[in-house]
């Protein structure tokens, strides 16, 4: 939402807006020119804006939306306006149930460290790129494409990436197949389409220009891999025989992957593949991507976005590449559709933690559903004899109970998509507290 207002105020309209929260975006916009309010209401709508711009997190019940519906005010998802939008120029559309933000600033901090003018619009704020978005006369023009809402058949990028396509948005998707109809649309509207190998299926995608990633039968593939906890070091092996040495700044198999179709999008934007490589060896993952937030103690602890079970192992993974004497979490659920259609999956991989505690599901304006609360998930592990997943009743009590578990020598992980970064500060408290108390013992 941040960076398409940026886009609409580039056009010579005037933007303002309001979030239900303050935070560090609200502070850019208003540098940016763009006013902001905290907190939804119908007096917003006193000047009468020509239109209003809503995000899926809004609900349709919002007495902003609701006085604006009755006012007869055009209200615009956030899905449809972008795309359009985006007209004649130049675009690299990212979408994928994981790995979207990542891809997406991969392929924008590539760009622009090659000397590219470059204008992006993405979901995260990657170091280097300082800001969700940037926008510039000419060039290419990156955005991270939601398939949240369905919105995402809107799209006719030039490139069209997807990165995953694993079921989620349970809310809006009936299943699998509802959710693979619309990337299919996205794919078909893609000048040229960018997809993991193995998603074609037997008939693949007729009529579309198509470069698949990922596998040995992939256009674009990754041979002889080696993972530690810095990065990776990998040969990038194209179609045709070349191979070229690739040293990726960021750890996980998961940013393998990430970085090869962003590898495939940037050859097609025609930047080479040695500024390529150049730039992902210097990339840094987005905030909230394995985010360190203190590192003291002998505690480390690490801020991460995921919340999805296929999302939450890929982190395990990788905070494993770190060696940890215990790795211990708190996970707040997002959304209670969410929580009820993967409850045996998110035990699952928490169940590879040594303790995680369980803060209440973060419901994104979404109303509560019977059976989608981290209570049945936590009933669901003391039926299925795990003793290592625990329940809080608040966020205030996750935190009571991580930091009477923490222990040097832990890997503390903070996993969620809602307000649970909220205990990142308390942890980097804490942490900076036993670290100076031990550096008195030590002195005396």
């Amino acid at each position: 939402m941040a960076g398409l207002a940026l886009l609409i105020k580039s056009l010579g309209w005037q933007v303002d807006g309001c979030d239900a929260s303050t935070g560090p975006l609200l502070s850019w916009l208003n540098a940016q020119g763009i006013a902001t309010k905290v907190g939804h209401a119908p007096a917003h709508l006193n000047e009468r804006p020509v239109a209003i711009v809503r995000s899926p997190a809004v609900a349709w019940t919002d007495p902003e939306l609701v006085a604006a519906l009755e006012q007869q005010i055009p209200v615009i998802d956030r899905g449809r306006l972008l795309p359009a939008l985006l007209g004649a120029r130049s675009t690299v559309a990212v979408a994928g149930t994981h790995g979207k933000t990542t891809t997406a600033s991969m392929i924008a901090w590539c760009l622009a460290r090659a000397g590219h003018p470059v204008s992006y619009c993405i979901g995260g704020v990657c170091p280097g790129l300082d800001a969700v978005a940037r926008i510039e006369p000419e060039g290419w023009v990156v955005v991270e494409a939601d398939e949240s809402d369905g919105t995402l058949r809107h799209y006719h990028p030039k490139v069209g990436v997807v990165t995953a396509l694993d079921l989620d948005h349970v809310d809006y998707y009936a299943d699998e197949s509802a959710l693979h109809s619309v990337y299919h649309t996205f794919v078909r509207q893609s000048d040229l389409a960018i997809v993991p190998a193995g998603s074609c299926g037997e008939s693949g995608w007729p009529g579309t220009r198509v470069i698949t990633f990922g596998e040995a039968t992939a256009s674009v593939q990754a041979a002889h891999c080696r993972l530690d906890a810095g990065g990776s070091d990998l040969e990038v092996a194209i179609e045709g025989g070349a191979i070229i040495p690739v040293r990726l700044g960021v750890p996980g198999r998961h940013n393998i992957l990430n970085a090869l179709a962003a590898w495939a999008a940037l050859r097609a934007c025609g930047l080479p593949a040695q500024d390529i490589a150049a730039g992902l060896s210097t990339f840094r993952l987005p905030r909230r991507r394995f985010e360190t937030v203190i590192d003291a103690a002998g505690i480390r602890i690490i801020s991460d976005y995921a919340h999805h079970p296929v999302e939450i192992k890929a982190l395990i993974d990788q905070a494993k590449l770190l060696a940890p004497r215990r790795l211990i979490a708190v996970f707040q659920p997002h959304r209670y559709s969410r929580t009820r259609a993967f409850s045996s999956a998110f035990i699952n991989v928490l169940a590879e933690l040594d303790l995680v505690v369980l803060a209440p599901v973060y419901s994104a304006s979404e109303p509560f559903i019977e059976g989608g609360t981290s209570a049945d998930v936590h009933a669901e592990a003391v039926r299925r004899g795990c003793t290592r997943i625990h329940l809080a009743d608040s966020l205030d009590e996750a935190w009571i109970r991580l930091r009477r578990a923490m222990q040097p020598g832990d890997l503390v992980l903070i996993i969620g998509a809602g307000d649970v970064d909220r205990i990142g500060p308390w942890a980097a408290n804490h942490v900076l507290s036993c670290a100076t108390t031990i550096n008195k013992e030590t002195n005396v």
